[in-house]
């Protein structure tokens, strides 16, 4: 069994899809989806998909691309669906996120970022959540202010830094987690950094409808592919396949507190 920790399946790629593309993914074993949010739009969409489909689960996040459209009252929203979605018959929303910092893109100003970064982390503190973070080009604001806030639960979503800013990320207990890019055989730094993660601090995604894996470049992307990633981690770690299905999943549904699949 496998788990994509990170897809959009609200994204317009998958508009009228998502059973087919959640059947494909059941397919070739990947039985859990988190489809994570992007503003609060978004993230309420996710919650409708986490309630229709049984191996789908939702999170609650504005990304720092959306910063701009940032309201205190978000908030207050966030916290009557995550309620709402603890009363369902399995807990639907499972982290806060996608946020964090783009310096890459500047959507948002810097400042702004900063702001709605903080106040998200401060809820998910508040609502006992872990929070599943974007970093582009902003690596080190990320980390001091995950350090300042003395976040626990944080996994670096599409980790794509080098080996340096990985070590400081597993020292705090702080997972990475992997995409297509790291099945990319010019990707250096990203394999050296695949091949030395601890055991129980990493796991697998597609971040679909993006960063298709090598295999299927050109194609969109699709939570089934997220089995190519596992075949290259396991190549890169020297083990099984089925040994890295078993650890990333077990680490996810750990982080995510997502139920256990027969």
């Amino acid at each position: 069994m496998l788990i994509d920790t990170h897809c959009h399946l609200t994204f317009k790629d998958f508009d009228g899809k998502v059973s087919e593309i959640i059947e494909r993914a059941e397919k070739v074993g990947v039985l859990q989806l988190v489809s994570v949010g992007v503003n609060l739009e978004d993230s309420l969409k996710n919650l409708k998909l986490a309630e229709r489909f049984e191996g789908v689960f939702a999170t609650f996040g504005v990304h720092p691309s959306d910063a701009s459209t940032w309201e205190d009252g978000f908030l207050d929203v966030f916290l009557e669906k995550i309620r709402e979605g603890w009363d369902k018959r399995e807990k639907n929303v499972v982290a806060i996120g996608e946020i964090g910092l783009d310096y890459y893109h500047m959507r948002a100003p810097k400042e702004k970022q900063i702001e709605v970064f903080r106040k998200q982390l401060q809820f998910a503190k508040k609502v006992q959540l872990p929070v599943v973070v974007h970093s582009r080009d902003a690596f080190e604001d990320v980390f001091a202010i995950l350090e300042e806030e003395a976040m626990e639960s944080v996994v670096f979503h599409c980790f794509a830094e080098g080996r340096k800013e990985a070590e400081k990320v597993w020292a705090n207990e702080w997972h990475t987690s992997f995409t297509g890019t790291v099945t990319f055989e010019k990707n250096e730094d990203l394999h050296e950094v695949a091949m030395l993660c601890p055991d129980e601090l990493y796991f697998l995604e597609t971040d679909s409808p993006f960063l298709t894996p090598q295999k299927y470049r050109g194609q969109r992307n699709e939570p089934a592919y997220v089995i190519e990633v596992a075949k290259v981690m396991a190549e890169l770690r020297g083990q099984s396949l089925e040994q890295v299905e078993w650890q990333s999943t077990k680490n996810a549904q750990s982080f995510f507190g997502l139920p256990r699949v027969e």
